[in-house]
């Protein structure tokens, strides 16, 4: 990817950049159903272009419901099928709180900051990338 891109919508300010071959897609807003369209766009892109890893920056979310936790998880088990390591930067209570008590919590890995979270899903962690099969 040359660069970091911004797309705006009602509601969320979607931001992507390549740090170091991993997508960090960063969400700064409210996720719910009024952006959902754009913030699914914006991840079929990123599968499109197949990273080694992904990272859904969650930390300046002010409000996280259902759709937000249904963009998680199914992020989650795209990146799974697609062999790439994926991770959730969040550090407020308003998405934490929601993933904990819906249980998504246990199958992600959850830092602090959007570096953290890249540097978790680095080469250099020792994760490795599957190799996906196609069925």
């Amino acid at each position: 990817m040359d660069g970091a891109f911004v797309v705006a919508v009602p509601d969320v300010t979607i931001r992507v950049e390549d740090r170091d071959g991993t997508a960090v897609v960063s969400l700064d807003g409210e996720v719910d159903i009024a952006g959902d369209g754009a913030i699914r766009a914006v991840l079929d892109a990123q599968f499109d272009r197949l990273p080694a890893a992904l990272v859904l920056d969650l930390t300046r979310v002010r409000f996280f419901g259902s759709t937000g936790v249904d963009v998680v998880v199914v992020t989650r088990r795209r990146a799974a099928r697609a062999g790439m390591r994926f991770a959730i930067a969040a550090a407020g209570r308003r998405v934490l709180r929601v993933l904990e008590i819906t249980g998504v919590d246990a199958e992600l890995i959850i830092r602090a900051t959007a570096g953290e979270a890249v540097a978790a899903v680095s080469d250099r962690a020792g994760i490795p990338r599957r190799v996906a099969t196609l069925s």
